[in-house]
This record gives C-alpha cells, sequence and structure tokens, in this order.
C-alpha cells in the first residue's frame, strides 16, 4: 500500500471522529503476511491531541467500517519490560498451580 493511501485512511478514520490532528508520521509496523493485517504507528503533533483522540476512540466502536478498529497509545520501553516480567510471574504460577485460574489484573499476577 502506497504510503499516500496510508496517509489518506488514517485520515478518514479522524475524520470520522470528527478531528482533524497533526499527523507527523505513519506506517505500518511489523511483516507483511497474507490474509492478514497490520497494526499501524501514527505519530501525532502533540500530547493533548494524542489524548483528544483516545478518549474518542470508543465511538469507532459503533461505525460500521470501524468497528473492529482498536486504537490505543503504544507502551514505553519501561512499559513493555514490566508487563514481559508479569507475563512471566503468571506462567509461573499457573506452572506451579495448575488447579487455580490465574490473570493479571491492574498490574499483578
Amino acid at each position: 500500500m502506497a504510503a499516500e493511501d496510508l496517509n489518506s485512511k488514517v485520515s478518514e478514520v479522524f475524520e470520522q471522529q470528527e478531528e482533524k490532528p497533526e499527523v507527523l508520521e505513519c506506517h505500518r509496523v511489523g511483516v507483511q503476511k497474507e490474509d492478514a493485517s497490520r497494526p499501524v504507528k501514527v505519530t501525532l503533533s502533540s500530547s493533548d491531541t494524542v489524548g483528544q483522540v483516545l478518549g474518542e476512540s470508543r465511538q469507532l466502536r459503533t461505525t460500521d467500517r470501524f468497528s473492529c478498529m482498536v486504537i490505543s497509545r503504544d507502551p514505553t520501553v519501561e512499559e513493555r519490560n514490566a508487563r514481559k516480567k508479569l507475563v512471566m510471574e503468571l506462567k509461573q504460577k499457573r506452572e506451579n498451580e495448575p488447579g487455580l485460574y490465574h490473570f493479571i489484573r491492574n498490574g499483578s499476577p
């Protein structure tokens, strides 16, 4: 997909939200596979705009065209490392206590 086409699709999503943020960059993430969609990473000009877009992202679920779309922020390296540690702890608990149901809630297994 051409960069212009991706930019126009991103703009279309923001128009559905009635937002017109300044998009600094947008590109697909990951390796292209047959019959699989890839996430799009979008960099906006200000954190205030990001907050507005994220706050209104649930409205997309009510539309037919964007009902399967999810908008979320990209976690920081520290957040990814903390999540990885929690998942490792969760796997250990599941291995040690297989009869119990374990999950991660509010940052702790």
